[in-house]
């Protein structure tokens, strides 16, 4: 079954829909962090490991992934960022769609392709093709 196969990725998708799409007054606050843009450093962990957990899905279930595959992984996560983003900010009180949150995403994007591809069995992949 195919949820079985890729539940990390399942599971990391639902949680960053969940924290994306929430009412502003739904969302959990951090009070001791007073970080000025803290939430772009979240942004970019939630991207990260949901590329990551989407790579290493792809890695246990699929024996020779192609070039094309991966980069529609990538391509399509890119766009699923900008939609949330337009989503949020006209679809969801309280939120509001930013250019620096989609920046946020697409690093951590960037950064979990190169660190997955550099540690991993894609590296071999990507080497030889």
């Amino acid at each position: 079954m195919i949820l079985l196969k890729y539940y990390k990725t399942i599971i990391v998708l639902t949680l960053v829909l969940l924290l994306s799409l929430l009412p502003a007054n739904a969302t959990p606050k951090i009070k001791f962090i007073n970080i000025p843009q803290f939430d772009k450093i979240i942004h970019f962990f939630m991207y990260l490991f949901l590329t990551l957990a989407s790579f290493i899905d792809i890695k246990n279930n699929i024996k020779n992934p192609t070039k094309l595959l991966i980069l529609s992984v990538i391509f399509s996560l890119v766009i699923m960022g900008g939609i949330i983003e337009i989503v949020q900010e006209n679809l969801i009180f309280g939120r509001s769609g930013s250019w620096l949150d989609l920046l946020a995403n697409l690093f951590g994007i960037v950064f979990a392709s190169f660190l997955f591809f550099k540690t991993s069995i894609f590296a071999r992949f990507h080497r030889d093709h």
